[in-house]
């Protein structure tokens, strides 16, 4: 092959290159097909050899700056020679000297006068700068390490006192003569002393009962050495500490060793650990992870889980009442026949939770999302839902009878068979609910919009439905007597076999009185007419 073949070959790979390059196809019979052209050597070669690397922030600064004093040097030296040649140095016109005289004897001299000191300083500056950036750097960079050895140094600590900790519990539970384990409480003792039938401990019969009721030496001993270290540690090592007393039977519900209340639990990780029917009563668990953890049964009362996050979390049937639980994040968690009594879930995250048979009794779940929740058989006795985002939750045969549902927005929420009796749901947002066969007597339902609702056979005895829009809510065998619809909407509401006996209508007055009035009678009229058939309201 000649030379004059390969520039060719070269030529060509080098042209479809840039075709490659600008997201052009090869023309020709190269169209439609894919072709991947690797450089040559040589092309690596000079590109490699010509390579210039881009300048830097820096340096292009610096470049304006060098250029910037050159310019303002050569114009003052251009002044100055100018000024000079307009002085008057002679009398005589054949020692008159001219501006270009001037600029040629002394451009040189002056310029170089002026710049280089210039050059000269800008130069120091900037080693100045480059050596104040060095220091930076350097003083970074131990920093750095320095904060690194102290995160090694705090691990090493934390490390050597959890295998502490775990070697004096393990000796307190190996003791032979006062086994941890084997403990007994004063609250135990009694018990014992009471059952005839059940023969009692050596270690309890040889010592008196008294009140404490974390124990004898033993227990209060570990409890303290447990307390202690907890302070010390981080979230991964608190998770080590828990299940170890977890493993080792000292923190089981209905025979706890080691009482937790109290214990610095924030931030443990606890992600899928298994803590089913484990004590952690007035535990602190502020920001503590619990994503798909197993905690069915547990003792939580009166936990401090403030924005826990407790995602996927197994809580069925957990003792929480009580518990601290505002702005945790408890998405799709098992929470059926949980006991959540008076505890605080104000702006908790409970996005398609199971709470199926909950007892949510006098809870307070202000601002709390409970959209696309299973809360059928739920108890919300006097529960505080004020603002609660109730979108499409299922609340079938729940009681809800005095809770407070003021601002909430239980909009398409599933709502048949509730009980909501003496609820407080005024200003609530129930537009296309069901409420089929609901028990809503003596509710406060002002202002609520209840557009398109169903409310067929609903019972609202007594109810309050004053400025309530019931427009095309469906009241068709609804008992409302004695019900107050002062200023209400009900613009084609069906109202077929309703009971209507002694209720206040929309103008203000009684259902009987206002019947005899033209307007009721044409309101009638028109009734019977627009549905057809016979009707009860009169």
């Amino acid at each position: 092959m000649t030379k004059e073949s390969n520039r060719k070959d070269m030529g060509t790979t080098t042209g479809e290159q840039e075709r490659f390059a600008v997201g052009q196809q090869p023309t020709g019979g190269e169209q439609g097909r894919t072709t991947v052209v690797q450089p040559s050597t040589e092309d690596s070669f000079v590109s490699d050899l010509l390579h210039v690397p881009r300048p830097t922030r820096e340096q292009v600064v610096w470049a304006i700056r060098i250029a910037v004093v050159v310019v303002v040097a050569v114009l003052g030296v251009l002044l100055l020679l100018y000024a000079i040649s307009r002085l008057p140095l002679s009398t005589t016109e054949e020692h008159d000297v001219t501006f270009l005289d001037l600029l040629k004897a002394l451009a040189l001299p002056i310029t170089a006068g002026a710049v280089v000191p210039l050059l000269g300083w800008l130069q120091s500056k900037r080693e100045r700068e480059a050596q104040a950036a060095q220091r930076e750097r350097e003083l970074a960079v131990e920093n750095q390490r320095a904060e690194t050895d102290r995160q090694i140094a705090a691990q090493g600590r934390q490390d050597g006192m959890l295998q502490a900790y775990i070697d004096q519990i393990g000796q307190l539970l190996l003791d032979k003569d006062r086994p941890l384990l084997k403990s007994t409480t004063a609250r135990e003792i009694e018990q014992l002393l009471l059952e005839k039938n059940r023969p009692l401990p050596k270690s309890a019969a040889a010592r008196e009962v008294r009140t404490d009721m974390d124990g004898d030496e033993v227990r209060t001993l570990a409890r303290a050495r447990t307390l202690t270290v907890l302070t010390s540690l981080d979230g991964e090592r608190k998770r080590s500490v828990l299940q170890f007393l977890y493993e080792s039977h000292l923190v089981i519900k209905g025979h706890v060793v080691v009482a937790l209340r109290g214990a610095d639990l924030r931030e443990a990780e606890l992600g899928a650990t298994n803590l089913s029917e484990a004590h952690l009563s007035a535990a602190d668990l502020r920001n503590a992870v619990l994503d798909a953890a197993d905690l069915r049964g547990a003792e939580l009362r009166d936990a401090d889980l403030s924005d826990a996050k407790l995602t996927a979390t197994n809580l069925h049937s957990a003792q929480l009442g009580g518990a601290d639980l505002r702005n945790a994040y408890l998405h799709a968690a098992d929470l059926v026949r949980a006991n959540l009594g008076e505890a605080d879930l104000t702006g908790a995250y409970l996005h398609a939770a199971n709470l199926h048979k909950v007892d949510l009794s006098g809870a307070d779940l202000g601002k709390a999302i409970l959209s696309d929740a299973n809360l059928r058989n739920a108890v919300l006795i006097d529960a505080d839902l004020r603002k609660a985002d109730l979108r499409d939750a299922d609340l079938r045969d729940a009681d809800l009878s005095g809770a407070d549902l003021r601002g909430a927005n239980p909009a398409k929420a599933y709502l048949s068979a509730v009980n909501l009796h003496r609820a407080n749901l005024s200003g609530a947002d129930l537009r296309d609910a069901n409420l089929r066969d609901a028990d809503l007597r003596e509710a406060d339902l002002k202002d609520a919009d209840l557009r398109r609702a169903n409310l067929s056979e609903v019972d609202l005895r007594k109810a309050d439905l004053r400025a309530a829009n019931l427009s095309a809510a469906n009241l068709s065998g609804t008992d409302l007597r004695d019900a107050n619809l002062s200023l209400a909407d009900l613009s084609r509401a069906d109202l077929r076999d309703a009971n209507l006996t002694n209720a206040i209508m929309p103008n203000g007055q009684n259902y009987e009185e206002w019947l005899e009035t033209t307007e009721g009678q044409q309101w009638l009229e028109t009734y019977k007419g627009t549905r057809g058939g016979d009707s009860t309201l009169s």
